[in-house]
């Protein structure tokens, strides 16, 4: 199994509704600008899901090591001085922050490499080998994306580029 971000370039995302409204001449609407979301292309997405079938092992969920952005950062890229619409939160727990990995998870995850983290399946009784070893993930951290290296627009200044040092906590 896997887990991971936003795929820019796929349909019916963010990117297509915002380039949808700056066609018609209207506001890009932006739940909030300080919302957070994890970020990987469409071959990104593919060459991982590939990746992960060639390694697992069964049961396993592996997550990629990637940026994140800020949605005002965002459309700010993606239409330079174009006018943004703040919509605030969808009502039923829209999150401010997206989150790829829970403390609860990060006590059976280990690193894959330099790019992925690999949760260990609680229950893998069906197996004789030993689950995935590595440096294990930081103990109480989560892996959210306000919290980790960010893409940033050229209108943000230097204090905002990132999260603190890229570490998940």
């Amino acid at each position: 199994c896997t887990r991971w971000g936003n795929c820019l370039g796929s349909t019916g995302r963010v990117v297509c509704l915002w380039r949808s409204a700056i066609a018609r001449g209207e506001p890009i609407r932006v739940t909030d600008p300080e919302m957070t979301r994890f970020w990987l292309t469409l071959d990104q997405a593919a060459a991982f899901a590939l990746w992960a079938l060639g390694v697992m092992r069964g049961g396993e969920l592996f997550v990629p090591v990637l940026p994140a952005m800020w949605l005002g950062d965002l459309a700010e890229a993606l239409a330079p001085g174009h006018p943004q619409q703040r919509i605030g939160l969808r009502a039923g727990g829209e999150k401010h922050h997206e989150v790829l990995l829970t403390e609860e998870e990060g006590t059976r995850t280990v690193a894959a490499g330099e790019d992925a983290w690999v949760v260990n399946p609680a229950i893998h009784s069906w197996r004789a080998d030993p689950p995935w070893t590595g440096d294990p993930w930081p103990a109480g951290a989560i892996y959210r994306s306000d919290l980790v290296t960010r893409l940033r627009s050229r209108g943000r200044d230097a204090d905002h580029e990132r999260a603190g040092d890229g570490t998940p906590r």
